[in-house]
């Protein structure tokens, strides 16, 4: 049996908040180990999200003018692979949509200790990078 925190009254071990006083409470079973995992995964996701908020936009930036660049010097072939990474760039950058609430919900999953999906695991890896990924994937779950 364990006890509450808060008010000291003997709760069941699959108890999530304390029956007598409504407070959460703190499992003491929860895989210490895993914190480490767990600070990795979100920065990298953060770094990934930086990298799109800063480095694409320049990216996109650059495309577009080697593009008006290269319709003013009549050189079609280089307008045209211009024209398709700044078309790339700016599909990069709206990406930035879903990865900002997808970190969110990484961290209060991380918090509330709810699993997350495969499908979410393997969406983090296609869109945020092969290491967030895979450190998402080696995360233990925990016991519900």
């Amino acid at each position: 049996m364990n006890y509450c925190e808060k008010c000291g009254k003997e709760i069941l071990e699959t108890d999530i908040y304390c029956p007598h006083c409504g407070s959460k409470v703190i499992n003491p079973k929860k895989n210490k180990n895993q914190r480490p995992l767990e600070i990795a995964v979100i920065s990298f996701l953060v770094l990934s999200i930086v990298f799109s908020i800063f480095v694409i936009p320049f990216s996109a930036i650059h495309n577009f003018f080697d593009f008006l660049w290269a319709a003013d010097h009549a050189d079609t072939e280089r307008m045209v692979i211009n024209m398709l990474q700044f078309v790339l760039s700016i599909i990069y950058v709206i990406s930035i949509l879903w990865k900002i609430p997808a970190l969110v919900i990484v961290i209060k999953s991380f918090n509330k200790e709810k699993s997350i999906g495969l499908g979410f695991k393997i969406f983090t890896t296609i869109f945020f990078g092969f290491i967030p990924g895979v450190l998402l994937l080696c995360h233990k779950e925990p016991e519900q």
